[in-house]
């Protein structure tokens, strides 16, 4: 037996295991390349996959966008000149506050948008929307207007005086409302863009810009995490968040509106 082994060196047990672990590290590089070239091609043929196939470090590292209503979603590789100018046209006709963000896993770019309280005011009145009376003004409902601000429910705490679909609603309006000069016609190659149309829905059905989106806020994200999500045998709380889930659902109807 002696002889077997100082013949065949490979059926000594140290060598033995030696070899294994070379195999499987071996099997296990093959294997992480098929992988990677598997997602490779998903991500090319299926771009809105590719997030799927993201590192984990760059999941784990993600940081939430706060004080956001609504994003603005855009193709990969989308030229910074356009991200400039659209970003500049926005703040200067609407007054919007907006952060940019690049997502590295995607090579995507994102407008994450909000709107300051004295802007809201404004647009409220302007796209009349309707607002709660106080009691002791009557009560119901009734199309606001800034100079009655004070009779309205909830005007004690202007932060919070519109819910969080009426601040989607109303950003969304101020998105669509902001239109092109003259200066602006040619600015967008392959796109006709007229003086006096609105930009964002031209460019959203011109597939310029990707998707516009609400964003549902964090803290009742974080809730649903986890009494819906990580608890798998619970049952769905779909009746302790009506406004959450169902009236979102008539929002969709107005974004999907913009790409017709």
């Amino acid at each position: 037996m002696a002889d077997v082994s100082q013949e065949n060196p490979e059926l000594l047990p140290e060598n033995a295991e030696t070899i294994a672990a070379i195999r499987r590290r071996k099997l296990v590089k093959c294997a992480k390349q098929t992988f990677e070239q598997a997602s490779e091609l998903l991500k090319k043929r299926i771009p809105c996959a590719g997030h799927f196939f993201a590192p984990k470090r760059l999941w784990l590292k993600r940081v939430s966008t706060p004080n956001c209503d609504v994003v603005i979603c855009f193709p990969p590789n989308t030229e910074d000149q356009f991200l400039l100018w659209l970003l500049a046209k926005l703040k200067q006709w609407s007054g919007l506050s907006i952060q940019v963000r690049h997502h590295a896993s995607t090579q995507t770019s994102a407008f994450y948008v909000t709107a300051a309280p004295q802007i809201l005011l404004k647009a409220a009145e302007q796209y009349h929307l309707s607002k709660a009376l106080k009691q002791s003004k009557g009560g119901g409902l009734k199309e606001f207007f800034v100079q009655d601000y004070e009779s309205y429910e909830g005007s004690e705490d202007a932060d919070h005086f519109f819910t969080t679909e009426e601040r989607q609603w109303l950003v969304l309006r101020l998105i669509e409302g902001v239109r092109s000069g003259k200066e602006d016609t040619t600015l967008i190659p392959n796109v006709t863009l007229l003086e006096g149309q609105p930009i964002v829905p031209k460019c959203l059905s011109s597939g310029i810009i990707s998707q516009v989106f609400p964003i549902h806020e964090s803290a009742v994200l974080e809730r649903l995490q986890q009494i819906w999500v990580q608890d798998i045998f619970s049952k769905q709380p779909l009746g302790n968040y009506p406004i959450l889930i169902y009236s979102k659902l008539e929002l969709i109807e107005v974004y999907q509106t913009m790409r017709i």
